[in-house]
């Protein structure tokens, strides 16, 4: 990832994090609980042996191609369509969806989930207390950047 997204996205999401937090009370149990973030590369290899006889086309990592948070009501799994859309108009073309959990309280045992690709992802339940999600997709992204970046507090 380069210096530039390095600097510039952490400060990117402080402020919004910030802004939300400002505008809404903190409960005892967000100031305590922890971020979730999705890796930005899964970590996957052929083993070439194993498939004699076939080329191995690509054997670099998968990385994060988007995530979204799923939950369940009444027994039916669903997922959460952002509250929020923004458009950051900076240099990589940064688009932020911001997910309100405590705006949807009737959700049970959230979940962020991490795609990489069309068959590989991750799930995790939300830490406790997880207030806010945000999945940003930068539409501009260098070799040794990324495209998505997904974190819940």
């Amino acid at each position: 990832m380069s210096e530039r997204r390095r600097a510039g996205l952490p400060s990117r999401i402080a402020l919004l994090l910030a802004s939300f937090l400002v505008a809404a009370p903190v409960s005892p149990a967000t100031k305590g609980s922890i971020a979730l973030e999705c890796p930005p590369v899964l970590a996957t290899s052929v083993v070439a042996e194993k498939y004699r006889g076939w080329f191995v086309y690509s054997n670099d990592p998968l990385r994060l191609t988007g995530a979204d948070i799923a939950f369940f009501v009444d027994h039916e799994d669903g997922w959460l369509d952002p509250d929020e859309i923004s458009h950051l108009n900076d240099e990589d073309l940064s688009v932020v969806h911001t997910f309100r959990l405590v705006e949807h309280r009737d959700i049970e045992h959230p979940m962020l989930v991490c795609h990489y690709g069309v068959h590989a992802q991750l799930s995790r339940a939300l830490p406790p207390g997880a207030v806010e999600c945000t999945v940003v997709q930068h539409q501009r992204f260098g070799p040794e950047e990324f495209e998505f970046e997904a974190l819940c507090r």
